[in-house]
């Protein structure tokens, strides 16, 4: 197996928004680079001289071992892991599916976890990588309907924090990034299914009012070029930050609930969703 010279990153998740991005500004940056995702027609769009289509399920192990193997077997590398696969599924605790909430974290966790697994040992043999795991503002501050997603995320990043100084001796990289409101079709997905996901019609007028506030969130959210220039400051940085955080609401919503406390947090929450009234 001859080793490439030229630097190989896997990036999952890859049919849309981030993850076409990021598979063009890597190329761009110099690497070759795979991309996986479910639909392998949208991942066929993507492919050039130095991007290839790799199409798998994350959550199917069988077929991330062969991914992988794929990948050794052509270049004899891995420099770089991008786990940008995932989803939110949203739902009042009440009303939240076994089934449901078991999903979100094989998708959002166990399948990135998995992942990490597998490059470890080549990046550690190599003496170099990076792993970039993609988490949420909700990973530091759940909301009212997103508690399974921001649970999922909240996972993530113990996991990331955990890995980064276990594998920091053996030059492997581990960094986060933490979006908030970004312009994709995250929102619109997300909503439609919570409106499958509602059992309760206590719950309705929340999620209408959560939806408005989203809707008018997202019009001055950045565009989702803004991660894929994010993934360039981390691959062109010789020592990465440990976390990237992406948008304003990123920026000021996790520091001002460390300053406010959950309390203070809990009344402008209850205030914008007119949840304050209690029977």
């Amino acid at each position: 197996m001859k080793t490439s010279t030229q630097k190989v990153a896997w990036v999952t998740g890859a049919s849309s928004g981030f993850g076409a991005l990021i598979a063009q500004q890597l190329e761009q940056d110099g690497y070759y680079v795979y991309v996986s995702a479910r639909r392998a027609e949208k991942l066929q769009t993507l492919e050039s001289k130095n991007i290839q289509a790799a199409p798998l399920d994350v959550t199917d192990q069988n077929a991330c071992q062969k991914v992988y193997q794929h990948i050794l077997a052509e270049k004899g590398r891995i420099d770089l892991l991008v786990n940008n696969a995932g989803y939110g599924y949203m739902a009042p605790v009440e009303d939240a599916t076994a089934e449901a909430i078991h999903q979100q974290f094989n998708v959002n966790v166990y399948a990135c976890t998995h992942l990490m697994q597998l490059v470890t040992p080549q990046m550690r043999q190599q003496g170099h990588g990076c792993i970039i795991n993609m988490s949420s503002v909700v990973g530091h501050v759940s909301m009212p309907l997103l508690g399974f997603y921001a649970a999922s995320k909240h996972a993530l990043e113990a996991i990331s924090d955990a890995a980064r100084n276990e594998l920091y001796p053996q030059g492997i990289d581990v960094v986060l990034i933490e979006p908030g409101a970004i312009q994709t079709s995250f929102e619109d997905v997300a909503f439609e299914n919570l409106n499958q996901a509602i059992k309760t019609d206590i719950y309705k007028p929340l999620a209408s009012r959560l939806q408005k506030l989203s809707s008018q969130k997202y019009k001055r959210a950045p565009k989702p070029e803004a991660v894929a220039k994010v993934v360039h400051k981390i691959v062109t940085s010789k020592r990465p930050k440990k976390r990237y955080k992406v948008g304003l609401d990123a920026h000021f919503l996790i520091p001002l609930r460390n300053i406010l406390g959950d309390g203070l947090i809990d009344f402008v929450l209850r205030i914008a969703l007119r949840l304050n009234n209690r029977v």
